[in-house]
């Protein structure tokens, strides 16, 4: 850039600018379909029937599950399913909650359809300090893309334009032998992918095992974000989710041991 000085037009001055990419975080709250992080699951059924998402007649299936996205401050871990150590009360106490609720959705999310759509919930803490197991705090939404009529690749790659043309730039990682081992895969996602990180198992600590191969993530305000992934079997996933559900888990375990430490009342 060259500006001139008022005094003297004759005098030129060069300036360098320099403009710097935001890749992976927006100033916007991300959430899936306006509905508010840590609403229970009665308001989130209302909600998504007045959107038209899921049918008036819909009902949900739930199941607890040791499903869990991980969402680390390094963004180098990703995991679908946590360790023991990770987690351990995701596995050993289902009064934390970990509670999945499977839709049948009516209506695309970015362009597609998904094969299943999931809620997940954690239980709440009641004014006692105690868990409350009939309390449900959404913490993620979660959507698995059937790649039998389309190709999986197509649909990663799809839904990444639109993210980003709704949210901005999103992180890129890719897993590192792609290219050795997944030829084919890496052909088909190469210029979609082109600046992405590379990472590999040894990257991912804490012992987890790694199921993704291309992720993509953008962290909003208010602790929220979205990843989008794809296996090497093309099967690909859509969350939109609280990044800091380990805290909240954390809080839950703190709630359970001063619960058990407390001994039980036999009554007069």
């Amino acid at each position: 850039m060259t500006a001139f000085a008022a005094e003297n037009p004759n005098l030129q001055v060069r300036i360098a600018v320099t403009v710097t990419r935001r890749i992976g975080k927006t100033d916007r709250e991300l959430t899936f379909l306006g509905i508010p992080w840590e609403s229970d699951h009665e308001t989130c059924m209302t909600l998504l029937k007045e959107k038209g998402f899921i049918s008036e007649q819909a009902q949900s299936r739930s199941n607890h599950s040791s499903l869990v996205w991980h969402w680390p401050e390094n963004d180098l871990l990703f995991s679908r399913t946590s360790s023991w150590r990770a987690l351990p009360v995701m596995f050993s106490d289902r009064r934390t909650g970990a509670e999945r609720v499977s839709l049948d959705p009516q209506k695309t999310i970015g362009g597609y359809m998904p094969q299943t759509a999931t809620l997940i919930y954690l239980n709440g803490i009641g004014p006692d300090g105690k868990i409350d197991p009939d309390a449900t705090r959404l913490i993620g939404a979660c959507f698995h893309y059937d790649n039998r009529h389309e190709e999986g690749s197509e649909i990663f790659l799809g839904l990444l334009d639109r993210l980003e043309a709704e949210y901005g730039e999103l992180n890129r990682y890719m897993e590192k032998d792609i290219p050795r081992y997944y030829s084919e895969l890496y052909r088909k996602v190469r210029d979609g992918m082109k600046d992405a990180r590379t990472y590999g198992i040894e990257d991912t600590g804490k012992g987890l095992y790694l199921g993704e191969y291309l992720i993509c993530t953008i962290y909003g305000q208010g602790g929220t974000g979205i990843m989008l992934s794809m296996d090497m079997n093309e099967s690909v996933t859509l969350f939109y989710g609280r990044t800091d559900a380990e805290a909240l888990i954390r809080e839950l375990e703190e709630a359970l041991d001063t619960e058990q430490l407390v001994p039980e009342d036999a009554g007069v």
